[in-house]
């Protein structure tokens, strides 16, 4: 009965480990912002004025 009540107990901390994925999850993000707006600026947008511009 005790190894049955002791397993349904949830720890509400996160392991070093959890919380390094979130950090490096998130370092990932912020690296990928300015390529993402200079892609969309410098590629994406002329190529759909060409489109627009085309027809």
């Amino acid at each position: 009965m005790s190894a049955i009540s002791t397993e349904s107990t949830v720890q509400a901390t996160l392991s070093p480990a959890e919380m390094r994925e979130k950090k490096d999850r998130r370092r990932a993000i912020t690296l990928l912002t300015p390529g993402l707006l200079w892609m969309t600026l410098f590629m994406v947008l002329p190529m759909a004025m060409v489109i627009y511009v085309s027809f």
